[in-house]
């Protein structure tokens, strides 16, 4: 039996009834739902091989997945109570979001053959989306730790461990990729008008009601204390992904031009 192994056994042996189901425990798997007889406070190094091992896996949970991303904060509220299950792992999805979303905007977009003084900005977005998408999906999912860690700081008494806020950065950037990918399906059946309305309308709620609504659903912070934090978290989350995802992919393109 390997560490892992034994660290989810003596887990288990503490546990008396699913977190998800409620049903009795007779062994490491719930009998009901068959969801694994593990806290949600399990090691960092378990969560991060469990969700790399299987991070580009399709599960059929994905629907049920993306409608609950709809709901600011339950996703995380359900994931963080037990309820693990029902849902897709917090690191695939993101990723795979992600993914699909630069996947299309690379579609929408015109792309040029490289990033040159003459090429428009657009183009130069389109080259980057065709030619990294996973670069750049992978420098996103990157920021989320950094970000975790300042909403520890925040948010350490109503939630005192790191996997908690990680969880809660995974989800809320899941939720931001699926509204990108929103907008540029929309894009496809839309006037530019209509698309540039709907994109800067959905953008402003994602940023503003959506992740206060997720925080003072996750942290039970109150009113008050949510809002003073959330324009703090809301802009370090804007630095770190577009910092982060412009060096890594600057350095990218540097290394395949060069």
């Amino acid at each position: 039996m390997t560490d892992l192994d034994r660290g989810k056994t003596a887990v288990a042996e503490v546990l008396h009834d699913c977190l998800n189901c409620s049903a009795a425990l007779n062994g490491p798997y719930c009998s009901s739902c068959g969801q694994e007889a593990t806290k949600t406070t399990r090691p960092l190094r378990t969560f991060l091989a469990e969700g790399f091992a299987d991070i580009v896996s399709f599960d059929f949970r994905y629907p049920r997945t993306v409608f609950t991303l709809f709901f600011p904060g339950d996703l995380t509220y359900r994931y963080l109570a037990g309820q693990r299950i029902p849902y897709s792992p917090p690191l695939r999805i993101a990723f795979n979001i992600s993914v699909l979303f630069l996947v299309a905007l690379a579609l929408r977009l015109p792309a040029s053959e490289g990033i040159t003084a003459d090429s428009s900005s657009v183009n130069d977005l389109g080259f980057l989306a065709r030619e990294y998408a996973l670069v750049i999906a992978l420098a996103q999912i990157l920021a989320l730790p950094i970000w975790a860690y300042f909403l520890k700081l925040g948010f350490k008494v109503s939630r005192p461990l790191y996997l908690s806020h990680l969880i809660f950065a995974l989800h809320y950037h899941s939720a931001v990729a699926l509204a990108g990918l929103l907008i540029v399906l929309c894009s496809f059946v839309t006037p530019l008008s209509v698309y540039a309305t709907l994109g800067s309308l959905l953008f402003c709620v994602m940023t503003g009601p959506y992740l206060i609504f997720a925080l003072h659903k996750v942290y039970a912070a109150s009113w008050l204390r949510t809002l003073l934090l959330w324009g703090v978290y809301l802009l370090a989350y804007l630095i770190l992904i577009l910092s982060l995802t412009s060096f890594l992919t600057g350095l990218s393109v540097g290394l395949t031009q060069n």
